[in-house]
């Protein structure tokens, strides 16, 4: 990419995403290696491209209410989108800048003919801020998924479950900047160590992070700190950057040391790093998932984490049905809040490369032979078919499934817990896909239930809000499954928790 301005670089992000040539994240991550910019522009270019998309559809009603709704051309309508972003949501640009600044990109971009057009559109609301900013608070009030920048029908589903002022919180809190949190990892340090360096050598500002599944100093939030990424503390393996949300689930599975566990999703890694923490690294975590990309990046995240007991499967899919892997029929894909070494878009500080990966896992799935974990010493592959009432394809006696003491499976799903973190997902996701995905992880749910030997346990977590995937999945699965009882089930909501959106429910086989 040849543009090194940063509203330059945030307008081509913005076509690409209009285009469809990827997820956002991946456009953004792309452009800024692309690019060498100075913190603060490529801080900057991030704010623009993640507040357009989280406020576009009240931008749009902004656009609309001052072009008479006159339909705008594709980069009309994105450069407007911008200068209004900055003239009304952000206040460290003066107006005079926006508009300068919004001009001349639109004549880089071949639009000096709407140049006139779009700096009267921004002079003009600019005059009338004062009546503006209040009309844009009384839309949150009387037309709050507008207000708010939200599919109407999401608002409704929440406001339907947990009344109007709840639902109004979950708008605000996912148009909030997500905070990056850290998580200690104590098979490489201790927290003592870890934030006397960050204090003393690596300029990092933190707080401490208490909830109730959490152990004392395990999770701390980065309030300021340069690039992650340059961190000698990262670079060693100290910490890992994942919500605190994403640590009920392996708590609720509570795997001992020497124990046998299989992580049905795994990748990227931050629930099975650390189960292997919780395990001291004794005993044998097999983790899989369908993607290769995925688990290579597992298998980074095991090495600089010094994590040894974790065998890496890849697993073939054999029914296409059960994917989630955002493709362009289903634009959903699932991938829990956590990263390998950057926050997730949207994070108010800091910069580095941010990882995103669609959560693609099967309802039948074949492990291939598993992956090399750099420093780990993983045992021989075991080949594990699907069920098919113990009959292979070839009409004989097939192995019986390899069985586990404790199995977790975080399966894919709307992700509605984590909109924050999912800036373009509101805006992909569809009332029909939540049915669509019930079905993805009862037939998950089944199939992971076949792995665990009796007496063992099972959880099953999603980062959804809906009950459709979370207490209806579970109801559905006991109704089927007689030999397993519910010990337990938990959901952290937002408003209520202060982290994203998650559901776990720990289940015993008899």
């Amino acid at each position: 990419m040849n543009a090194q301005k940063p509203r330059e670089i945030a307008v081509r992000i913005l076509q690409q995403r209009r285009q469809r040539r990827g997820y956002l994240e991946t456009l953004l991550d792309r452009a800024l290696e692309q690019t060498r910019l100075r913190p603060a522009d490529r801080r900057l270019c991030q704010e623009l491209v993640c507040g357009v998309v989280r406020w576009e559809a009240t931008l749009d009603w902004l656009i609309a209410s001052r072009t008479a709704g006159r339909k705008q051309k594709p980069l009309v309508q994105d450069l407007l989108r911008l200068g209004l972003y900055q003239l009304f949501w952000l206040d460290r640009i003066p107006p005079h800048a926006v508009l300068h600044e919004t001009v001349e990109t639109a004549k880089t971009f071949g639009l000096g003919n709407h140049a006139g057009f779009i700096n009267a559109i921004l002079r003009t609301a600019l005059h009338h801020e004062q009546l503006i900013r209040a009309q844009l608070d009384e839309l949150k009030k009387k037309r709050p998924a507008l207000g708010w920048s939200h599919p109407e029908w999401l608002y409704l589903r929440w406001k339907s479950r947990w009344g109007e002022a709840r639902a109004r919180q979950l708008l605000e809190w996912n148009n909030t900047p997500p905070a990056t949190f850290a998580r200690v990892n104590t098979l490489r340090t201790e927290p003592g160590p870890l934030l006397e360096r960050w204090r003393l050598k690596e300029n990092v500002e933190y707080d401490f992070v208490r909830r109730p599944w959490l152990e004392e100093n395990l999770v701390f939030e980065l309030k300021a700190h340069p690039p992650l990424s340059s961190l000698a503390s990262f670079q060693k393996g100290w910490f890992y950057v994942q919500d605190p949300s994403t640590l009920l689930a392996p708590r609720e599975l509570d795997p001992r040391p020497g124990e046998s566990v299989l992580d049905f999703c795994a990748a990227p890694g931050g629930k099975p790093t650390y189960l292997a923490q919780l395990m001291r690294n004794q005993g044998r975590i097999v983790a899989q998932d369908t993607s290769n990309a995925r688990l290579k990046l597992l298998a980074e995240n095991c090495a600089r984490l010094g994590v040894t007991c974790v065998e890496i499967r890849p697993v073939r899919s054999s029914l296409s049905a059960a994917r989630a892997d955002g493709d362009a029929a289903h634009p959903t894909a699932d991938d829990s809040p956590e990263t390998s070494d950057a926050p997730s878009l949207g994070g108010a500080t800091g910069s580095g490369k941010t990882t995103v990966a669609s959560r693609a896992c099967p309802a039948t799935a074949t492990l291939d032979a598993p992956v090399a974990v750099a420093e780990a010493a993983p045992q021989p592959a075991t080949e594990t078919r699907p069920d098919s009432g113990n009959v292979d394809s070839a009409g004989a006696p097939a192995e019986p499934p390899e069985l586990f003491d404790r199995v977790l499976l975080d399966a894919p799903c709307s992700n509605t817990g984590v909109l924050r973190r999912r800036l373009d997902l509101r805006w992909r996701l569809r009332p029909e896909e939540i049915e669509r995905l019930q079905r993805v992880q009862l037939k998950l749910l089944h199939e992971a239930a076949r792995r665990v030997r009796p007496g063992g346990v099972l959880v099953y977590s999603t980062c959804s809000l809906e009950r459709e995937e979370n207490q209806q999945v579970v109801e559905l699965f006991l109704a089927d499954e007689r030999d397993f009882t519910l010990e337990c089930q938990r959901e952290l909501l937002p408003f209520a928790d202060g982290v994203d959106g998650a559901y776990v429910a720990r289940l015993r086989r008899a």
